[in-house]
Formats: structure tokens, sequence, C-alpha cells
């Protein structure tokens, strides 16, 4: 029986084996229609939740800030634009990393869109810029989609110049978001799309192309772009192995570290299904096609199938797939796990108050280091619903400093997350803890400013108590803004001790060269394959 059809007891004690608990989260002042629930991102200890359809304000739109308490999740902020007009649609997607918030608005002026970044402070959340694209046109719809790492932000148009689509690049500099690159496909055509779901992990983006006509026969396209010397460039052009007209390859991307998930929702008669892809020096290559244990396919004229990849998330190790329409438009989202290069099911979620078919809970998926957050827009005539299953098996106290401010892996999450099949045990935590302590004190010559701009960053020893994925950033604070300098985002495929450089990003590398000391902040999880995440966080001083 699948856990969405066992009676409510069941599904709780099921959770309860996972080591998840569930909590709903709702808009205080919600009505019908809204579709809160549309948008979700997570960041550490706080969630935001995109209502973009208000008929109250006449699909104006609001998001809503949420944050973790000792478990207990509650409202924290409403979010609004300063200069809001009917129709904005604010909230349709939403990024979050760290304490800055990203909101896109493709419905402002008459569909031209714009995007907003908020920011936190003193415990208020305020509006810190809109930004719109330089060559900006009516219809455009930017903001559709939005990703947001550290200090670099990736806004998508996909109706831009015939429904070609456009990404642009805007980077945060003194407190000042501007524009820095607009991204196109190499081969791009009308009607691609492009843009239609964007991803940012560090200063690598993912960028979909679900109706991309050159490669309607492999069902459409994600494209990977990083910066250079030249500035932003197409890297590769992915897609599946097994394509097949229509199947919206691109619909939904996630991206962490070297690792890219992709949604195709229509994929064999509307089943869906996710692939699962591995960077490596620029090359990326297919490693997995994932599909839910139970996902049906659509049949008779006009039938929609579960709609699985319709929304994903990926983490480290982990990677969450919402299925839509799965059990008559009820939804359902799957969890995966990856052990020793092959990917596995390790949970199927559902809401425990069984609502009425019609919610789409797995809408929207998020991921962050000790929670999974699912968007059901369609929940109670569309007020909507947010769920948030949370791992209580996660060790150290429930607020203990996780790595919010990593770049984030998706649209909206951020941080290495590994949901488990079962609860881990404080004698393994406790082997990864100590490994992990090598990572925070910078220590010998090798650690000397001079001699981490020569090597391009820091290499330690680390002995990993068993596979998976270590992932460690180090951030200064200058001019009062947090700078992530350099970051190690690394899987191990066995147990052993080797070792692992810390390599600087430019900004970094451009700050430490003017600097004869600095501060730094480092943070490093470790995620053991099929296992929970263990972070530890310290400061250390560096010298020139």
């Amino acid at each position: 029986m699948p856990l969405y059809q066992a009676p409510l007891g069941l599904r709780r004690a099921a959770d309860a084996s996972l080591g998840l608990s569930e909590g709903e989260l709702t808009a205080p002042d919600g009505g019908t229609l809204d579709g809160f629930g549309t948008s979700v991102a997570l960041s550490g200890t706080m969630a935001l939740i995109g209502a973009p359809y208000r008929p109250n304000d006449n699909n104006t739109g609001v998001v809503y800030v949420f944050g973790d308490s000792g478990g207990v999740w509650s409202e924290q902020a409403e979010l609004t634009a300063s200069d809001a007009t009917q129709g904005d649609q604010f909230g349709y997607s939403v990024a979050l990393s760290g304490t800055t918030a990203l909101i896109g608005a493709p419905g402002r002026e008459n569909g031209t869109g714009a995007a907003y970044v908020f920011a936190q402070s003193g415990g208020g959340w305020s509006q810190q810029a809109e930004v719109t694209a330089a060559d900006a046109a009516a219809g455009d719809q930017f903001g559709s989609s939005v990703a947001l790492s550290g200090t670099t932000a990736l806004i998508g148009a996909p109706q831009r110049s015939t429904i070609t689509g456009t990404a642009y690049v805007f980077g945060d500099s003194a407190g000042g978001w501007t524009q820095q690159a607009e991204l196109t496909a190499s081969d791009g055509m009308a009607g691609d799309g492009f843009g239609y779901s964007v991803a940012l992990s560090g200063t690598t983006a993912l960028i979909g192309a679900p109706a991309a006509w050159n490669h309607e026969a492999s069902g459409g396209t994600a494209y990977v772009f990083a910066p250079s010397s030249a500035g932003w460039s197409q890297q590769a052009e992915l897609t599946a192995s097994d394509g097949a007209t229509f199947s919206r390859f691109g619909w939904s991307v996630a991206l962490s570290g070297t690792t890219a998930l992709i949604g195709t929702p229509n994929r064999n008669s509307g089943t869906g299904g996710a692939y699962v892809f591995e960077g490596s020096g620029g090359t990326w290559s297919q490693q997995a096609t994932l599909t839910g244990s139970d996902s049906v396919a659509g049949s008779g004229p006009g039938a929609t199938g579960d709609g699985f990849g319709f929304s994903v998330a990926v983490s480290g190790a982990t990677a969450l797939i919402g299925a839509v329409y799965h059990d008559n438009y009820q939804g359902g989202a799957y969890v995966f796990g990856e052990a020793g290069g092959a990917w596995s099911q390790q949970a199927e979620l559902a809401p425990s108050d069984n609502p009425s078919g019609g919610a789409a809970f797995g809408a929207s998926v998020a991921l962050s280091e000790t929670a999974a957050l699912i968007g059901a827009p369609g929940h109670d005539n569309g007020t909507g619903a947010a769920y948030v299953f949370s791992d209580t098996s996660a060790q150290g106290p429930p607020n203990s400093p996780g790595p919010a401010s990593a770049p984030s892996s998706s649209a909206g999450t951020g941080a290495v997350t590994s949901l488990p099949p079962s609860g881990s045990t404080g004698s393994s935590a406790a082997r990864v803890k100590a490994a992990l302590s090598s990572l925070l004190k910078p220590s010998g010559k090798t650690a000397r400013i001079k001699a981490i701009l020569k090597a391009g960053g820091y290499s330690f020893a680390f002995a990993a108590p068993t596979p998976g994925r270590l992932v460690a950033d180090w951030y200064m604070t200058h001019d009062h803004k947090r700078v992530l300098i350099a970051r190690a985002n690394t899987r191990l495929r066995s147990a052993n001790r080797g070792t692992v450089t810390v390599k600087l990003t430019r900004e970094g590398r451009k700050l430490l060269k003017q600097l004869r000391s600095a501060k730094i902040t480092i943070t490093a999880t470790f995620t053991p394959t099929g296992t929970v995440a263990t972070s530890r966080t310290g400061t250390a001083a560096l010298k020139r």
C-alpha cells in the first residue's frame, strides 16, 4: 500500500520511523485562490512561501517568511513590493540564500516582469532592490524563475523574443544589484522557453528550456553556464538519453555542486521522470533516471499522469521530486538518496491531513539541511498550504548554526541535506564531528594568505568515516557584507583519509590580495551516504 493511501496513524508512524516530523504552514490572512505554496524556498531554519494570486489584491501577490524555533515553525514576516500593482504576481518564484531573499513578479508592467531583493536585518525584513532587465520588453515575463547563491542572482525571462527565452545574471556590489550578464542558448529558437526554470550553485548556472525545438525529439534541453575571464559562457547542453517528443525535459531544474537534477513531467505519457547529471572538468554526463515507485501514466484523451518531476530539489546526496498530479491531483513527493553512485527511492511523502484531490501537493519543493518543504497551492479551494518535513534524528540543538548562507542548490535551496531512510546513531555522528574538526583550524605555512593565493586555496587532510559528501565554506565580512571566499564540495566514494582543497572564489582572491590578515568563519558539513548531515562551524585568523 502506498504511503498516501495508508490510514493517518500509519502515515505518522512511517514518518517517525524515517526520522521525520511534519508540520503544516498556512497564511494567517489566506483566502480562496491565493495559491499559497506556488513557490517555496528554504535556507537553514528559514522558509519563503509565495502566494502570487491573492484575489483580494487582484493577483498583486504576497510572500511569507516562516522561521523554525525549537522545531516549531511560525510566521516571521509578510513581504510585499514597495511599488506593488494589480497583476504583478509577486511571489510566483522565490529563492533564499542566508538572510537574502529574491522574489519574482513576472506579471509586472504588462508582463515585462521584475524581481525584488529583500534582506533581514535586526529581526526585520526590508526591500533592498528592484531589478529589471536592461533590455526589458512587455511580455518577457522576467522573474518567472529565480535562483540565488550568495551575492549572485539568476532570473529567467522565458517569454522573451517570441518565447526563445533569456536568463539574466545580477550581482550585488556594495548593496547595489546590477546586471552582469545576459544568457541565451547557443542554438536557441522561438518557442524554446529558455529560462522557464533556473538554478545556481556557487558560480554554476543551470537553465531549462523545456520546449526547445532544436531538441524536440529529446523533449527539451537544459544548459550549463559558468563564468570565465571573458564573462559568462555556455559550458554544456544536456538532454535525456531516452528523451521523447513533448516530455518537457527542463521543466524544473536543481543544482548542488556538480550534481544537476532535471525534471521531465510529461515523460512516458505523463508518468514523469527526473534525470541526474554529474559534472567533471566542464563535462557533464547522465548518471541516473529517477521515477516514482507508484507513478502512473495518463490514459484516455487529454488524461494527465502523475507529472513526476514537475518540481525538483537536490542537495548533496539527496533529491526531492514533486509529482503534482498524483492520486487525482492530490499530489505526492519522493525522496531519493545516492549511495556508491546509485540513486534509489528512500521515502514517499504525503500530508497527514489527507487533503482532497486538487491540493497539488508537490507543485513546489525545497530542501535545507534538515528539512523538506513542499507546496500544495490547490489545498482548501486554492487557499494553499505548505508542509515541512523536519529531520528529527539530526544531531545537535534545533537551532544550531548550519551552512544557511551556503550557495543555493536550486531556486531556494542551500546547504547540504540528507533525509535518512532511518535514524543515525550518536556514535557515527561523533566520528563525523571529530573528522570535521580538521577543517576548522587551518594551520601551518600553507594556511598563510600568501600561500593560499599562490595555491588557489588551502588543502587539508580529511578522514572520512564513511562514503559521503563534504562541503566546506569559508566566509568573511567585508564592507558589512558576508562574502564567500572559498569552497570545497567533494564526493568521497570510500571511507579513507584523503586530501581536500578549499578553492578560492574570484571574490575571495580579490579580497585576500588586499589584506594582511583576515578573520574567517568556516562552516563544514559532511553527509554520509544514506544518513543525516552533520555540521560544524568555527572561526579562524589568516595572516599574510
